[in-house]
C-alpha cells in the first residue's frame, strides 16, 4: 500500500527562502524522520526540468533560495530507503523592499 505524502510549500511566492513540510495522509511529519530508513533527499528543479539544489535533511527546515532567479520550480522529496515520493510547485520572485 503506499502512503500519501504531500508537500506544503511556503511563502509562496518566495523571495529568499521557502519552508517546506511534509505532510503523510493529510497530517505533517514532525521534523525527526526517526521512523524512515535516512535522510529526506529533496531536489529543486526549474521550469525546464533542470535539476537546480540536491540537498540531503535529517530535519527539514528553511531552505535558501536567494541564488536562484526568478521562475516556477517544483520541489521533490524522497525518504531514502522508501519508494514514497511528494512534489510541490512554488515561485521564486524577488521584489525591491523599501
Amino acid at each position: 500500500e503506499k502512503t500519501a505524502l504531500t508537500l506544503k510549500i511556503y511563502p509562496n511566492p518566495a523571495a529568499s527562502e521557502i519552508t517546506i513540510e511534509l505532510l503523510k495522509d493529510g497530517k505533517i511529519l514532525p521534523g525527526s524522520i526517526s521512523d524512515a530508513e535516512g535522510p529526506y533527499i529533496l531536489s529543486l528543479y526549474n521550469i525546464f526540468g533542470q535539476e537546480v539544489r540536491h540537498l540531503e535533511y535529517h530535519v527539514l527546515r528553511a531552505i535558501s533560495v536567494n541564488d536562484l532567479p526568478d521562475g516556477i520550480y517544483t520541489a521533490r522529496i524522497c525518504l531514502a530507503g522508501s519508494s514514497a515520493t511528494a512534489r510541490g510547485k512554488f515561485i521564486i520572485k524577488k521584489t525591491a523592499q523599501n
